[in-house]
């Protein structure tokens, strides 16, 4: 039973999710990017807020301590969210 729901569930479902925060913090640095004159500064807060709405989500699944969920979502966020977007995005451009 376990195996069916981190295989038809839980694996879809931490894809999704991690997808989705995914593209938020693109918008995010979109965002911040573009808006040289401040005119942005409601929106940035709200997709700061959203952010860390997100954070505070992953946190409580991870709190649960369901061991193969947090395998599976800790999988994704590394392979899918941190090593592709926040640590690749420090590596020189030039």
């Amino acid at each position: 039973m376990l195996h069916y729901i981190r295989d038809k569930t839980a694996v879809p479902y931490f894809s999704n999710l991690v997808w989705f925060i995914g593209s938020h913090v693109i918008e995010l640095d979109n965002c911040v990017q573009t808006d040289e004159e401040h005119r942005n500064r409601g929106k940035l807060s709200d997709l700061v807020a959203e952010h860390l709405d997100h954070l505070h989500y992953l946190n409580d699944i991870l709190i649960i301590n369901c061991e193969f969920l947090n395998d599976v979502l800790t999988d994704h966020l590394l392979n899918r969210l941190f090593l592709p977007l926040y640590v690749y995005s420090l590596e020189n451009q030039d």
